[in-house]
């Protein structure tokens, strides 16, 4: 409803009307501070061990948990691991907690990474964090790692592509402790082992598999350069001479002309 060009009845969502609009009552007046839009949080909380120098490795596993704004919990279980650079040396053992800000559910933060970041340490002590950009999937489920732990060694700055599988939910509950003990009913801890087994099964495959795309449009694009630049360098064929045929046409030419002169002679 409409007076005096002024809009005089609420929001549905919750916006203020007039020149008042706040665009921003999902995040409770404070998008700075929430940050989910959608509702829901996704969380993973795990040990990350890493080690390298020059290039390193690197291996988690923990849990993984979400909330939406309904009051529902999901609760499984996760594992990442991967490889790359490393500037610096050191082995750090540390508790990691990342936060996906705009995941949908906590198998969407299963794929491929890239895991940039670093640490320092002091007296025995590590602080760190990581910037997870998907490389397959949507740009959406990005996350933050921020790690804490021991540590022995440099400070560090890494580059490393990382896998990450999450199973799907082992139980849902209107609590986290009404979630948590039904995954433990249904043996979620008895069943990591195994879901070790597979990620490093899946892993292997996923990354061979990204690898396999990258190396892909790699040559598609080396092999379009290379055919724009071969069509640049036709130019029209240039017609063959017959100097051979030319040669004696012309010959026999010269000799007509000649003995057309010697007959005009002879008959003078």
């Amino acid at each position: 409803m409409f007076e005096s060009g002024n809009l005089q009845l609420r929001d549905s969502e919750g916006l203020s009307g007039g020149y008042g609009l706040n665009w921003y009552a999902y995040a409770n007046n404070n998008p700075l501070k929430y940050v989910d839009p959608t509702g829901l949080e996704v969380c993973l909380v795990g040990i990350t061990t890493t080690a390298g120098g020059g290039t390193a490795v690197t291996y988690e596993s923990g849990i993984a948990v979400s909330h939406d704004k309904e009051g529902n919990w999901e609760v499984g279980t996760y594992q990442s691991s991967g490889a790359g650079a490393m500037g610096g040396a050191g082995v750090s053992a540390t508790l990691s907690i990342t936060i996906a800000p705009l995941a949908q559910e906590i198998s969407d933060l299963s794929g491929v990474y890239e895991t940039v970041g670093g640490s320092g340490s002091l007296a025995g002590l590590s602080l760190g964090g990581d910037v997870n950009i998907p490389l397959d999937g949507s740009k959406k489920n990005f996350s933050v790692t921020l790690n804490a732990g021991v540590a022995a060694g440099t400070t560090e700055g890494h580059g490393l592509t990382t896998t990450t599988t999450v199973s799907a939910p082992y139980a849902t509950g209107k609590s986290f402790t009404e979630a948590w003990n039904a995954a433990m009913e249904t043996g979620m801890l008895d069943d990591m082992p195994k879901d070790i087994i597979d990620h490093f099964s899946k892993a292997y495959t996923t990354q061979n598999n990204a690898q396999e795309r990258q190396t892909n449009k790699t040559q598609d694009k080396k092999s379009n350069t290379q055919e724009g630049q071969a069509g640049s360098e036709d130019t029209p064929d240039t017609p063959e001479v017959d100097t051979q045929n030319n040669s004696t046409k012309t010959s026999t030419k010269t000799s007509n002309q000649t003995s057309n002169q010697t007959s005009d002679s002879e008959a003078k």
